[in-house]
């Protein structure tokens, strides 16, 4: 969670969900957020070689990541996106031919969606195991949009609900 002497405005947290989560990072205490990498469908047009490679180095010891949307606008303060854009998970980080497909199918849900902006970034992570508890924190109401805090989560062994 964010500490109450953290000052946070709006526009700095929405970027995308790789900024928010770098942020987060560095304030949260009591969860785990899964080792990531990100990088903006710019950098993948210019060099996707690179970009495979230090897929490969950096989760050289995990069994499987997730390949996820991390997309401008995805959320923000009024709005959310949530599952607009393809997720892929149980991707082997050694698998060049793997990574390559989830990744394209990735930036294609932005497309399909008609995101086309270069900014957008595709977000790989660990993909978690042994999953006690996950959800989600709303900072609205699903309603009727009031301005209050929502944690919705459920218990078992899935992140996929």
């Amino acid at each position: 969670m964010i500490t109450k002497n953290t000052k946070i405005q709006n526009n700095q947290i929405f970027t995308s969900k790789a900024n928010v989560l770098k942020l987060l990072q560095n304030q949260i205490t009591q969860s785990k957020i899964e080792q990531m990498y990100y990088f903006t469908v710019l950098d993948w047009n210019k060099n996707h070689i690179l970009i495979l490679k230090n897929i490969k180095k950096i989760f050289k010891d995990s069994k499987n990541v997730i390949i996820r949307s991390s997309a401008k606008g995805e959320d923000s303060p009024d709005k959310s996106y949530a599952g607009a854009y393809e997720s892929i998970l149980n991707i082997s980080p050694q698998s060049s031919n793997s990574l390559q497909n989830a990744i394209k199918s990735v930036i294609k849900s932005y497309i399909d969606n008609g995101n086309t902006n270069l900014e957008n970034q595709v977000l790989i992570q660990n993909q978690a195991s042994g999953i006690i508890t996950s959800g989600v924190v709303f900072t609205r109401t699903p309603d009727i949009a009031a301005p209050y805090f929502v944690i919705n989560f459920e218990e078992g062994g899935t992140t996929t609900h």
